[in-house]
């Protein structure tokens, strides 16, 4: 991955002002977060002790296949590029990172093996939608975005790959 020019980060920066309130989770998110999960609704405890411990291992490969699924569909119709926090404290800022080509955006985003830790989890931003998918926990990502209609294209791709969108209440 390479570093974006000043003027595409100072750009970017611009699009995605919510990108620290994103990252981190705290702070207002001023823009549309739509879960995408294998799940056609938000699980119960009773559920979620079912269906997310010990998952057969053809389950979570076929869940896996399902969230690649529309990670190949959105490297193939938009430009991906990632992030990453620098520096630390009030002196933090974000930057934008291109990947070399296509091939290495489908190795960030594979499947994790282990969901204990969030240090892996792929983070894809979108430029062109204006969305920022980011992979979750318990076999559902989150999109951050402000509609418009390559939205509505990511989403209808996401139900052609068995994916459904959950509300999220922000």
């Amino acid at each position: 991955m390479k570093n974006l020019p000043q003027n595409e980060q100072r750009d970017l920066r611009e699009i995605f002002a919510d990108l620290e309130s994103i990252d981190t989770l705290q702070g207002e998110i001023n823009c549309k977060v739509s879960a995408i999960s294998v799940f056609d609704h938000w699980l119960s405890p009773d559920e979620a002790s079912v269906l997310l411990q010990r998952v057969a291992t053809e389950e979570q490969v076929d869940r896996d296949e399902k969230h690649f699924c529309l990670v190949k569909n959105m490297v193939e119709r938009w430009d991906c590029l990632t992030y990453r926090q620098r520096g630390r404290g009030h002196k933090s800022y974000y930057v934008f990172k291109r990947f070399y080509d296509r091939a290495e955006v489908l190795k960030y985003a594979l499947p994790m093996k282990s969901r204990r830790s969030s240090l892996h989890h792929f983070k894809l931003v979108l430029p062109e939608i204006r969305g920022i998918y980011i992979q979750g926990f318990d076999d559902t990502n989150f999109l951050y975005h402000h509609g418009g209609e390559g939205i509505t294209e990511l989403l209808g791709m996401a139900a052609e790959c068995g994916l459904h969108e959950l509300e999220v209440n922000t």
